[in-house]
């Protein structure tokens, strides 16, 4: 990974367990612990120092890809971890992991998606120089000179069907907001760059409206084939 994929990863790993903590204090009735462990989250989150990016970069809004899906991962997946450790308290009786750990931890898993996809985000940036784009992501930093990219079309991807099975599961457990969250749960869209050597880079649209649209022209100025939304797109935004 790089060094700014480590550290947003980290720095919700450490917000992750923190808000945990705060979960099972309330049960224990230490509502002030608890109180000063969620605010110990959030000020982690919010002034723990990020990796800087280039001034140039291009990046994703912050509120659209990462705040909101943030917390929402957060809230979600830690109840979902936190609620079997008030179980195995409140009911000594079942031992110290309580059998609800073995259907509401895997879902606390897919719930950390959330979270993770906004590490991915925060830590992602393009440059765009005359003639490569600079494309750095969590897991590495690569130039694609605009000479290598054949065509771009457009994407759509949605969340792995096999997690609507355990909506049902969610609703019987009493985690109607985070079945929700699965019914809800929008596809992922954006653009992909086709390689002339057969390789594809994928880039979300998801909070990068403007940037997008930069990038498009740039593809465009050096004559790389344009999905035909693509071309729609950009010829709408000459216009306006």
């Amino acid at each position: 990974m790089t060094k700014s994929g480590r550290r947003e990863l980290f720095r919700r790993i450490l917000v992750m367990i923190i808000l945990v903590m705060a979960f099972v204090q309330t049960l224990q009735g230490d509502y002030l612990l608890a109180l000063v462990l969620l605010v110990a989250s959030v000020l982690i989150y919010v002034y723990l120092p990020a990796v800087a990016a280039p001034m140039q970069a291009l990046r994703y809004d912050a509120g659209k890809s990462q705040i909101g899906p943030d917390w929402l991962g957060f809230i979600l997946s830690g109840l979902s971890i936190a609620f079997p450790i008030w179980a195995a308290i409140d009911e000594p009786g079942w031992g110290t992991i309580h059998p609800s750990a073995v259907m509401l931890w895997p879902m606390a898993l897919i719930l950390c998606s959330f979270w993770v996809i906004g590490a991915l985000h925060a830590a992602y940036w393009i440059i765009i120089e005359p003639e490569v784009l600079v494309i750095s992501s969590a897991f590495s930093r690569r130039e694609v000179p605009f000479s290598t990219v054949k065509s771009v079309r457009r994407y759509r991807r949605g969340l792995p069907k096999w997690i609507s099975f355990l909506v049902p599961l969610m609703i019987a457990s009493g985690k109607t907001t985070a079945a929700g969250s699965v019914l809800l749960a929008r596809d992922r869209t954006g653009m992909e760059l086709e390689l002339k050597d057969k390789r594809r880079i994928s880039i979300a649209d998801s909070g990068y409206d403007e940037e997008i649209i930069e990038i498009l022209k740039a593809l465009d100025r050096h004559n790389v084939k344009l999905a035909a939304a693509f071309r729609t797109l950009l010829k709408k935004h000459t216009q306006a």
